[in-house]
């Protein structure tokens, strides 16, 4: 089963990175390529240097000429930085679901992240009775806290939406 895939146009080429779930041993993370979009590479089954790493849902971006990997496990977001295409070393866990009371108590989801002003995490979340948007926003991909709408850092006991 092919899931979650992240889609990159550069280089005059389709770049895919998905989430492979046929495997009997648990999930992969796979690259492949393609020059027009409808005949691909063979995959090649990336290396996600963390002995816990069990992909979901993910999303890939190059930001300042680096490779970062964004990785939900049905657990907790985790950062990873691209060596190359298809080798991932891990960085840290970003966030995993929080205390009672904060709007990410109960799960977390897909996440993107960007880069404006300032490197920003967009994150699906949930407190078991709504689903939320939520963002982690910092100078560097490392360094990103969870942030209030008024750009103040987040308290575990705020509610993102009133």
């Amino acid at each position: 089963m092919v899931i979650s895939q992240a889609v990159l146009y550069f280089d005059s080429k389709y770049h895919i990175w998905y989430v492979n779930s046929d495997n009997k041993q648990g999930r992969e993370l796979c690259y492949s390529n393609s020059i027009d979009g409808i005949k691909w590479t063979d995959h090649i089954i990336c290396t996600l240097k963390h002995k816990n790493a069990n992909p979901w849902h993910i999303d890939i971006n190059i930001i300042d000429n680096q490779i970062w990997l964004i990785c939900y496990d049905l657990n907790n977001l985790h950062l990873y930085r691209g060596i190359n295409y298809t080798k991932f070393e891990y960085v840290k866990e970003l966030l995993r679901p929080s205390v009672i009371g904060s709007f990410y108590h109960c799960g977390l989801y897909r996440s993107i992240l960007i880069k404006d002003e300032e490197y920003k995490l967009y994150f699906s979340a949930d407190d078991s009775f709504k689903t939320y948007i939520g963002i982690m926003s910092g100078k560097s991909p490392e360094e990103l806290s969870v942030i209030s709408p008024n750009n103040k850092k987040h308290s575990s006991i705020w509610n993102l939406v009133k």
